[in-house]
């Protein structure tokens, strides 16, 4: 439902409740846990943008449908932030469908005995509709593990939180690697340990529910995970000009090897958001802010672009505007450094309209992730989840 149309009195709504939020806090020490939406326009809602993912992306048997993908693919990563977002929606009978289609098509032996594959869709060669590439992607694992146990532990379901403790454990087995003095994530069980290098991806770096996992398991590991995680964040600013990239590939004194090729995009976007979320909690690693600082280059470009680039390469090289969906990842973070830089991502999004990215799976993935950052979720200091589920927005 489109409730606007008077452009001027949107964008100082906007920066009206955005800036007062943060007087209201003391500027810097703004409570970022459940800000109410920026303008009364459902648009700018997380249940809004719920709504649509469950009409527009998810089957009845609970497929998360990439629309924009060639073939329209399911994926791992769909169906845990779905998971995800379900949870934080308080929408008990979706996860169960995505829990259930996850389990019957992405883990035929059930998510007891195997990591979910990444990727399912049509096989042109078989004529057959099945697993298109069966190597796990352990950001959608980490995410998925964690739903499981939190909604086992919200929705009182003892099932969920034995199958989130197996799914973790069995990532810890399978995903891992040490590298030099490093425990850290890989991108997948397969593939990304050479003999000269291996390649990680910053992305799949969550922080916060690095450490949820540690609390609610009562792992140690897991924490080791997220000091290493953090310590490979900073390396990758630093060699980067204070972005983070898609990729990284380090040889096993931790140098990394392709300094030149770095390129951040499509999957970086996400790991500011994380380290905002972790940065959130009060107990977080000092370290956290001080890796916060040092992504100032991104604000700064932000500042007189108004939005985020599409790609960023070495040396601080541009190109492209990113997608709507990378303006409202980005608001949380942002409202950090500036509230107006924030309010404008959300004018972006209003000005752009539902018809601009109806179609478009990884833009909605984002947006519900900046929105539900902002109004519905938050991590506690222990990093286990703290959601809104009274409020309408949510």
């Amino acid at each position: 439902m489109k409730i606007f149309s008077r452009n001027t009195l949107i964008v100082a709504s906007l920066c009206s409740l955005l800036l007062s939020a943060c007087a209201d806090n003391g500027g810097s020490t703004r409570d970022y846990k459940f800000q109410p939406p920026p303008t009364v326009d459902n648009e700018v809602t997380f249940a809004y943008h719920w709504q649509r993912l469950v009409d527009d992306f998810v089957s009845e048997d609970g497929r998360v449908i990439d629309l924009g993908s060639e073939g329209s693919i399911s994926t791992s990563e769909g169906q845990s932030y779905g998971m995800f977002f379900a949870l934080v929606a308080n929408d008990q009978a979706t996860f169960q469908r995505l829990l259930q289609w996850t389990e019957n098509n992405l883990a035929p032996a059930g998510l007891d005995a195997q990591l979910p594959a990444w990727q399912w869709g049509y096989d042109e060669d078989t004529d057959r509709w099945g697993i298109l590439d069966s190597n796990p992607a352990s950001d959608a694992d980490v995410w998925m593990a964690f739903s499981l146990l939190e909604a086992g532990r919200l929705w009182d379901r003892a099932d969920y939180r034995e199958l989130g403790s197996l799914l973790a454990s069995r990532i810890l087995r399978e995903s891992v690697a040490e590298v030099g003095d490093e425990t850290v994530l890989l991108p997948a069980p397969c593939g990304f340990v050479k003999s000269e290098r291996v390649t990680l991806n910053p992305s799949y770096f969550s922080l916060s529910v690095f450490a949820g996992l540690a609390h609610i398991l009562d792992d140690e590991r897991w924490q080791v995970i997220y000091q290493s995680s953090l310590r490979q964040l900073s390396a990758n600013a630093d060699v980067f000009g204070g972005f983070f990239s898609d990729w990284v590939s380090l040889d096993y004194d931790l140098n990394v090897i392709n300094q030149d090729a770095l390129h951040g995009s499509y999957d970086a976007i996400r790991t500011y958001l994380w380290l905002h979320l972790d940065a959130t909690r009060s107990n977080a690693s000092p370290e956290v802010q001080v890796l916060l600082d040092k992504t100032q280059p991104l604000v700064d470009y932000i500042e007189q672009q108004q939005t985020p680039p599409e790609h960023i390469y070495p040396n601080g090289q541009t190109s492209g505007t990113g997608p709507i969906g990378f303006s409202i990842a980005l608001a949380p973070y942002l409202s950090r450094f500036d509230p107006e830089l924030e309010s404008l991502q959300y004018q972006r999004l209003l000005a752009r309209g539902a018809a601009g990215y109806d179609q478009r799976y990884y833009d909605s993935m984002l947006i519900l992730f900046g929105l539900a950052a902002q109004q519905c979720f938050a991590f506690n200091n222990n990093g286990t989840l703290e959601v809104n589920w009274h409020a309408e927005n949510c």
